[in-house]
């Protein structure tokens, strides 16, 4: 069992904030009332405080020392306890102050060393990156309050199906995953199915896709195809970085584009992706944007630019759009 805390790493994070210790354990005092309704199944828990049965640790030999002095120990330890077929439970009822971490970022060039060495080590073991687990489609998810029947496509290794679980509880969940070793963990707590194929006698009320528009080959015609998925009335939910953001706008006028986005990647502005759905006859239900502050050179180099309806302040959209 895992706690809240006032960092969202994993989505651990509390729904209050807080300036000074009274202020604190007057808030957590009003929060931590037990609920079982408020106990979410996770894939991972942060480690700063876990409570664990002593036989289940007995069981597993405590932590992997590989990961040593610490980072990603945590994740290893969760999926190790999810293969002996317990459940995690972050405890949405129970807060606990936490300080981040503060004695491995003393030295930053050696927690950057020790990143990448836990990261590696920890593809090597488990055949996925531990990415993985930040796939939530969190930025996402809020936009709707009324789904029964739900695919989560790319579902990797469950941490979304879970939250979505979470929001949903009466709601039927089938995850779509085409690589096998994260599906060995979703399907623990989902059907989970490789393909669009293996599910063409199924129709849903909402599809949330997350970011799978930036990295589908034809995203125009991936949308066309998961069209027939839907009930009359279906949705699909998903989430998009801009194109326009004043962070991209600043990368082509350096000419560091390709440098800095190595990976092959869809972008869109809210125009093409407005455009993309209603060709297809889909109807635009919400777009939700993310937003950062300017800084005062920034605002200028726009200025100069002379396009004020640009949403360049922009730097994520969330969207929903009904069939």
């Amino acid at each position: 069992m895992g706690a809240i805390s006032n960092n969202n790493d994993n989505l651990q994070g509390c729904d209050f904030t807080y300036d000074n210790f009274e202020d604190m354990q007057i808030l957590a005092a009003k929060n931590n009332i037990s609920d079982p309704k408020k106990w979410e199944r996770k894939v991972c828990l942060i480690g700063y405080c876990m409570l664990i049965k002593r036989s289940v640790l007995d069981q597993l030999g405590g932590l992997d020392e590989k990961y040593s002095p610490g980072y990603i120990e945590d994740n290893d330890l969760s999926l190790r306890i999810i293969n002996l077929g317990y459940d995690l439970m972050l405890c949405h009822d129970a807060f606990i102050h936490h300080y981040l971490g503060t004695a491995f970022r003393k030295d930053q060039e050696k927690f950057n060393q020790l990143i990448l060495k836990n990261r590696a080590y920890f593809e090597q073991k488990w055949k996925f990156k531990v990415f993985a687990f930040d796939k939530t489609k969190c930025f996402s998810t809020f936009m709707t309050s009324n789904a029964q029947k739900i695919l989560d496509y790319h579902c990797e290794i469950g941490a979304s199906s879970l939250h979505i679980q979470y929001l949903f509880p009466t709601a039927k969940v089938v995850g779509i995953e085409k690589d096998p070793e994260k599906t060995k963990i979703a399907c623990k707590y989902v059907p989970v199915f490789s393909s669009l194929e293996e599910v063409k006698d199924q129709t849903f009320d909402t599809i949330f896709i997350g970011d799978a528009l930036e990295t589908e080959d034809k995203p125009l015609w991936f949308l066309h195809d998961l069209r027939k998925f839907l009930t009359e009335d279906g949705q699909i939910i998903g989430e998009i970085k801009n194109l326009s953001s004043i962070d991209n706008l600043k990368l082509l006028i350096n000419e560091t584009w390709y440098y800095t986005n190595f990976q092959k990647q869809n972008y869109f502005t809210k125009k093409d992706l407005i455009q993309m759905f209603e060709s297809l006859g889909f109807k635009k239900t919400a777009i939700y944007s993310y937003k950062k502050e300017l800084t005062k050179e920034e605002k200028e180099l726009l200025e100069k630019m002379n396009k004020p309806d640009l949403e360049a302040d922009v730097y994520y959209y969330a969207f929903c759009f009904k069939k």
